[in-house]
């Protein structure tokens, strides 16, 4: 939930007769679009990531509330915001700790700033999933490596750190990235 709506998401373009392209807003007893959705060639919406002040939403479209877009938007609650992350993540896993969102990983995992993206952990080897459980941020998938660091198939970014774990016991802790309180 996000502003006190039920929010869904997928490869739909009608709910109830109404015209609903990708993701539908459920508030009281009906269900509304929000502005006018998500578009393209396989039009879908993957992945929710509700922040105190927008809906993070990442998936297979092109254009989000009439605007271009790469698989990667936000709702605000009046109108949608595309976003770059100028590596192609649009579409991938999304995240959220609070207000900063994260988003992969396809290629890396990437935290917003409210302005620009930061680079935190990868190169992945291939695509997986990211959660956030109590103020940590996991990352699963089929990779086997983050950087030069082993890592097969989990990690966990804490407090500007990623952790690498492997299961069960070995554990090895790669240097705060850049957007970590710091200027670099």
């Amino acid at each position: 939930t996000w502003d006190s709506s039920l929010f869904i998401a997928g490869e739909f373009e009608t709910i109830q007769g109404k015209t609903i392209p990708s993701i539908a807003r459920r508030k009281g007893n009906g269900w509304s679009a929000l502005g006018t959705g998500l578009e393209g060639s396989y039009s879908y919406a993957s992945w929710l990531a509700p922040t105190p002040e927008a809906l993070w939403v990442s998936g297979d479209f092109s254009i989000a509330g009439g605007k271009p877009a790469d698989g990667l938007a936000y709702w605000d609650g009046s109108s949608w915001t595309p976003v770059e992350t100028g590596d192609g993540s649009g579409g991938a896993p999304l995240a959220n700790i609070g207000d900063v969102v994260y988003v992969g990983p396809r290629y890396h995992v990437m935290r917003w700033d409210g302005s620009q993206w930061h680079r935190l952990g990868g190169p992945f080897s291939n695509w997986g999933a990211v959660k956030a459980v109590d103020g940590e941020l996991f990352v699963v998938g089929r990779f086997t490596t983050i950087g030069d660091l082993p890592s097969p198939y989990f990690a966990r970014w804490q407090d500007c750190e990623t952790t690498v774990a492997a299961c069960p016991s070995t554990t090895t802790t790669m240097p705060p990235g850049p957007g970590c309180g710091d200027a670099t």
